[in-house]
């Protein structure tokens, strides 16, 4: 088995025209990807926050605890920057994009809105980004539905006291109490809304996310080697003559899958090797272990290809398809970040929608179980590929 894995190894290297596909196109894709995303935009992140400039006329302390509450809250300035300032140079920034929205909280608002006399608060949203637009115009509905929610069952008591002829000013005082009581009560609760996560996709740098995702896509195609392979040795009888020396189908199919692996692992490696000269990533030896359970899947999943299709046309066809579908929807070509919900739904069918997820968890040190779940999943689903493989290869020879 050693010396067929060698002899595969030896192939694989001496096949020129491969040896230059395998080195000159990943120095391509990543040469485009320096010169689209130097210099300032190497760090520019895919999900900006939205940067919203209040005047704060009101200034009051009710006014100051509010804005402190949300400029202190994690949850919230994970989305959104706060920037406090004079009208004027609000709204000069606001004509300038420099902010997303002006909110101008007008003078004794705090006072008024106790007494239940409406003065607005002035929004003015910059419709230039959709998105943002969008989130911030939730935000501040929801904060009208929260006040609105407040000031029906202030009136009620009001109502309720008139009825029972309490005094004026005792309604007043009561009521100024129970709506400073509701403010104080939403000031200290330390999950003001309501979080529901969407999708826990780590966020990443430009440059940083498309590395990964090209060094996915390439994992997925350069898979397909072994089952050409495959399919030419089964052309040239070179499978049968090793069955008839004693070579079993098993320790055949196995050791095409562990030199193509090796192959792939060490060319793979080289890769990041090189990439940790230009960007910042962390090389380890988890990740090694992550390479090279994606590389398995690959490899059996190529192989398993090889052994259902007896032409070549037909196997890269079936693999083409497959991996093209998945780089689209699994976020090779468009960040998983800003796909719609309903496509992230499917791409969590596809092999890159993980691998890529795993990947930018382990970058990020986040969560270590995400990446052992991809490796054991890659690995189950790889053993399961071969037995296929094995039962199907027994059957048909």
């Amino acid at each position: 088995m050693i010396n067929i894995i060698f002899n595969n190894l030896y192939k694989m290297f001496s096949n020129k025209r491969r040896m230059i596909i395998i080195c000159v196109l990943p120095t391509i894709f990543f040469g485009i990807l320096m010169l689209v995303y130097s210099n300032t935009s190497i760090n520019k992140k895919f999900v900006e926050p939205v940067r919203m400039g209040v005047v704060d006329g009101d200034d009051t302390i009710m006014s100051r605890m509010l804005i402190s509450h949300f400029e202190t809250n994690k949850n919230f300035t994970d989305f959104m920057e706060i920037e406090i300032n004079e009208e004027e140079i609000i709204r000069e920034k606001f004509a300038n994009s420099e902010v997303d929205a002006m909110l101008i909280i007008p003078e004794e608002f705090s006072s008024k809105l106790m007494n239940m006399n409406h003065e607005p608060i002035m929004v003015k949203i910059n419709t230039k980004d959709p998105v943002k637009a969008i989130v911030v115009g939730n935000i501040l509905q929801s904060y009208e539905n929260y006040i609105s929610a407040v000031e029906s069952g202030v009136s009620a008591v009001y109502d309720v006291m008139r009825e029972n002829n309490y005094e004026r000013d005792e309604i007043l005082e009561y009521n100024f109490e129970i709506s400073l009581d509701l403010v104080m009560t939403a000031l200290e609760r330390n999950d003001f809304f309501e979080y529901v996560e969407v999708v826990n996709i780590p966020n990443a740098s430009t440059i940083h996310y498309f590395a990964i995702s090209i060094i996915t896509l390439l994992i997925m195609y350069f898979g397909l080697y072994v089952g050409l392979d495959f399919i030419k040795e089964k052309e040239q009888k070179t499978f049968q003559r090793l069955c008839t020396i004693g070579v079993s189908k098993t320790k055949f199919l196995i050791s095409k899958v562990i030199a193509h692996t090796i192959f792939l692992l060490l060319i793979i490696t080289l890769w990041l090797v090189g990439l940790k000269f230009i960007i910042d990533f962390s090389l380890s030896f988890e990740l090694v272990l992550y390479l090279l359970s994606g590389i398995i899947f690959s490899v059996s999943f190529s192989l398993f290809l090889g052994v259902m299709f007896k032409k070549e046309d037909s196997m890269l066809l079936v693999g083409n398809i497959f991996y093209f579908i998945s780089a689209v929807i699994g976020g090779s070509l468009i960040p998983l970040q800003l796909l719609p919900q309903n496509i992230q739904a499917v791409s969590k069918f596809t092999p890159n929608y993980w691998y890529i997820r795993g990947f930018l968890v382990m970058q990020n040190n986040i969560d270590s179980y995400v990446g052992v779940g991809v490796i054991v999943a890659f690995v189950v689903i790889s053993v399961i590929l071969w037995v296929f493989s094995i039962i199907n290869l027994r059957h048909t020879d």
